[in-house]
């Protein structure tokens, strides 16, 4: 995992898009950031995210969702927080992968996801685990494309 005060030039990114009958929705984030709880804190010029278990994130927040930029795996309990955050402002999570897929965290969410052709494909995401086994195969593939490119750290 990366320390907490540095920023890698590669990071694999999770967003969560406030939606709304398919469109973006603006997002209540005093509710993001609450969800996010005591894991949540500023660092300098940055926002992070930083589990007990290890998981870090940096954490870029706008009126449509937020973003968390991660520089190695997501950790058990960093994919709460996610989920959590999705849950708490009513945001789809995207992930970079093969398959284009949005999750949602609440089963009512789904009329709010977007649904024209070329749409990434809904999936419920009821938790953490849930969403580290959606993630899985993009983030190894993020990590073979990183681990040729950013050179290790001495």
């Amino acid at each position: 995992m990366e320390a907490a005060g540095t920023l890698a030039a590669v990071s694999f990114d999770i967003s969560l898009v406030g939606l709304k009958n398919g469109v973006k929705a603006q997002v209540d984030r005093d509710a993001l950031v609450g969800a996010m709880g005591s894991n949540f804190r500023r660092v300098g010029i940055a926002e992070r995210v930083d589990t007990a278990d290890g998981g870090s994130a940096e954490v870029y927040i706008d009126l449509h969702g937020c973003m968390f930029a991660l520089h190695g795996d997501v950790s058990p309990m960093l994919a709460d927080v996610i989920v959590a955050a999705a849950r708490a402002a009513r945001c789809a999570i995207y992930w970079p992968a093969d398959e284009m897929l949005m999750a949602y965290p609440e089963p009512e969410m789904l009329v709010d996801m977007p649904s024209r052709s070329g749409d990434p494909t809904p999936v419920h995401c009821a938790n953490g685990s849930d969403l580290r086994l959606l993630i899985q195969s993009g983030l190894d593939a993020w990590k073979s494309y990183r681990d040729q490119v950013v050179p290790p750290r001495t």
